[in-house]
């Protein structure tokens, strides 16, 4: 019995308590934010080109950049348009006009670099 409880007492021993160890949350790395340097602005500088047809014709300035579109004006030879934006066949121009700016397309080969 004597072997008994040595058994016994040694398997009721306290266990020592081991406490548990605190988990430490990382704190999270906070990159910085890059600074970005503003790109300047390059303002294009807008082609210029002159109407170069003979001098008893006049050129016709369109609503849309069709043979068919209807005429918003009548360019002399000679006149400077500011050229907006160039097509295959047709290029969108922008011409004073009786003290009026108007935008409309006329035939890309009617036009010289002015």
């Amino acid at each position: 019995m004597e072997e008994y409880n040595k058994m016994f007492s040694a398997t009721n021993e306290e266990t020592p308590v081991v406490e548990e160890t605190p988990v430490v949350e990382e704190t999270p790395v906070v990159e910085e934010t890059p600074v970005v340097e503003e790109t300047p602005i390059v303002e294009e500088t807008a082609a210029i080109a002159m109407v170069k047809i003979p001098t008893t014709s006049k050129l016709n300035l369109r609503e849309i950049p069709m043979i068919d579109g209807a005429i918003l004006a009548e360019l002399e030879n000679e006149t400077l348009v500011e050229v907006l934006d160039e097509g295959t066949e047709w290029s969108e121009v922008s011409v004073e006009v009786n003290g009026s700016t108007v935008v409309g397309f006329v035939k890309k080969m009617y036009l010289t670099e002015g």
